[in-house]
């Protein structure tokens, strides 16, 4: 007997021990002790550090206290079961507060169907709405709008304000500097309030911080639901399919709907995946076939619209290669035009003039872009020249004086990023933020948060947009799969276009918004016509396609992307011009000169071509 409870003394005080170890390792080290060593008291100090969190969204979902509670233990039971499948392992926070939400809405989800068919057996009364269960309804949405911020802006925000962690100890944890944490905490804070005020939840910053922060504090997490979770953790992680006795039989129902919409949303992406590479690989063998039987690079292929290939003849105005500027130091993503120059946005963030003339290097940007490229147009005038690219933690806009080279200005929005598009007179430019876009003006004359309108329309993210010539249009592309033309001056949708399977994530819009152009992810191209609201018809070898462009004088559309050719189309018809060939990977950037006769076409090969109208 002596000696069975010194073994529990024992034991006690090596899990005290190990428990204190554990509050100085980070997420990643206790996650893999628990999965390599099945370490019941690693699990149960990410459970300590992290339920709080997990509690707390929980309650902002669901109004009931035991839901709340039964929603966490089913949460922490699914880490017990897909905990090697977080990766990386540090981001246990940002994992954990994912499913937790979509544990607690599907714990509400049961509850109501529960109370519907009570409500069918007994003939009570509807209760009225509270305003309490009306104020957890707007705080579900914190969670659900947090869910959809970047992960950048994310982050901070979870370890900050839901955990309650230092800024330093944030820091250690995620292995930022703390200027860098503190900058994304701060923009994560007003995006969050930002969307919560689309979806009718006014509140500031500060206040949103202090109410989340509040909330989180009055969720500490019982002992016996800590010690009963932690149990059945160690059961699954031992191999045991099942925990009844341990918890509920709602908690395990619980666990088992969260696993398997986690399992299907897996196959989904799994389906799309090798749907897109058999697309991409019949794309990859077509154009490697036409390589194959193309002539020298420097030629051009004619075809004659109506006519098969055998009765094929050559035009009398042909497209020939005129310029090839020197490689790029990396994939060319970004052409733009204007009468003298040309301009080049690499991969590696270099932004670089040419003389449109003669090819010759006229001036490479001061500073570099930090991110993924976004836009590239010059001014009207040809006097300066406008970029812009997505950073770790900041959207910034890089003005070039195209006379001298030099930056004239460097400009820095918030915002949860996926698109950056310029009008003409460079002084409205369209934001994605969501579901929505927002036009603003002003943007270098030290305004750049004056707002024209916000589009709202699309059902699910934004991920393209742009202006017509005339500045009156913009056209925009979502994961909804739909293309929306809208009035620049109103905000209002002019019209609608749907054909698209899968998400649109290139648009682009003819001089007065009358014919626009789409494409989607699995490369699939499109051409609509605004006024008659239809589809044009387009060639059928179209496939794989990545980038568009139209003629200033509304003529012509060219049409670039894998196996390295640009075609060139009759706007209004969709039949087929030409096809100019050279390239040598993906064309993935399209211009035309200000006169219509001159293209511009950049390529993942690091380099970009001029071809000409030859009179």
């Amino acid at each position: 007997m002596a000696t069975a409870q010194m073994d529990t003394v024992i034991r006690h005080l090596r899990r005290v021990v190990l428990l204190q170890e554990g509050a100085d390792r980070t997420d990643g080290e206790l996650l893999a002790s628990f999965i390599d060593l099945k370490d019941e008291v690693a699990f149960e100090a990410l459970m300590r550090r992290h339920g709080p969190m997990v509690l707390a969204v929980c309650r902002r979902v669901v109004c009931n206290l035991h839901d709340a509670e039964d929603a966490f233990q089913a949460t922490f039971l699914v880490l017990a079961r897909k905990a090697s499948s977080i990766k990386p392992r540090g981001m246990v926070a940002n994992w954990l507060h994912g499913v937790a939400f979509r544990t607690a809405m599907k714990a509400r989800t049961m509850t109501a169907k529960r109370h519907a068919r009570e409500k069918q057996t007994k003939d009570t009364p509807e209760p009225a709405a509270t305003e309490q269960n009306q104020w957890h309804d707007v705080q579900a949405l914190l969670d659900q709008e947090l869910n959809g911020l970047p992960e950048n802006y994310r982050l901070p925000i979870l370890l900050c304000d839901l955990e309650g962690k230092t800024i330093k100890d944030a820091t250690h944890q995620l292995g930022w500097p703390q200027g860098t944490l503190a900058g994304r905490l701060a923009r994560g804070r007003k995006l969050l309030a930002k969307r919560l005020a689309n979806r009718g939840v006014v509140l500031s910053a500060g206040s949103l911080a202090a109410i989340v922060s509040q909330n989180v504090a009055s969720a500490g997490v019982p002992t016996s639901l800590m010690v009963s979770t932690v149990k059945a953790a160690t059961l699954i992680a031992a191999g045991q399919s099942t925990v009844a006795g341990v918890v509920s039989a709602k908690v395990a129902a619980l666990m088992e709907g969260v696993l398997k919409v986690m399992l299907l949303t897996k196959l989904k992406i799994a389906t799309a995946v090798v749907l897109l590479g058999i697309t991409l690989l019949g794309a990859g063998l077509a154009g490697l076939k036409c390589l194959a039987q193309a002539p020298a690079p420097a030629k051009v292929e004619q075809t004659e619209p109506g006519k098969d290939k055998k009765a094929e003849k050559p035009k009398t105005k042909a497209w020939k290669e005129r310029v090839a500027l020197p490689p790029q130091p990396d994939q060319v993503l970004g052409v733009a035009y204007s009468a003298e120059m040309v301009a080049v946005h690499s991969n590696d963030g270099g932004v670089k003039l040419w003389d449109a003339a003669t090819g010759k290097e006229r001036h490479s940007a001061v500073h570099r872009h930090n991110g993924k490229i976004g836009w590239l147009a010059f001014s009207p005038d040809g006097r300066y020249l406008y970029s812009s690219s997505q950073g770790d933690d900041r959207l910034t806009i890089l003005i070039m004086d195209t006379a001298t080279g030099l930056s004239k200005d460097e400009v820095e929005a918030v915002g949860n990023d996926v698109l950056m598009v310029f009008a003409g007179k460079g002084e409205v430019w369209a934001h994605g933020d969501g579901n929505f876009v927002k036009l603003r003006k002003n943007l270098f004359q030290g305004n750049f948060v004056v707002e024209l309108t916000t589009l709202k329309g699309h059902q699910d993210q934004v991920r393209a947009a742009a202006f017509s010539m005339d500045d009156k249009t913009v056209v925009t592309g979502a994961d909804d799969k739909t293309v929306r033309l809208w009035d620049v001056e109103t905000g209002k949708e002019k019209a609608t276009f749907a054909g698209h399977a899968e998400p649109v994530v290139f648009v682009a819009s003819g001089p007065a918004g009358k014919i626009l152009a789409s494409v989607s992810t699995d490369g699939v191209f499109k051409l609509w016509d605004a006024t008659a609201k239809k589809e044009i018809r387009t060639p059928k070898d179209q496939k794989a396609v990545r980038c568009a462009a139209f003629s200033p004088d509304g003529k012509l559309v060219a049409v670039g992307g894998d196996g390295g050719i640009v075609m060139v189309l009759d706007a209004a018809t969709g039949e087929e011009r030409a096809r100019l060939r050279g390239h040598k990977d993906s064309v993935r950037a399209l211009a035309f000169s200000p006169d219509s006769r001159t293209i511009i076409s950049g390529s993942q090969d690091k380099t970009a071509k001029l071809w000409q109208l030859e009179d």
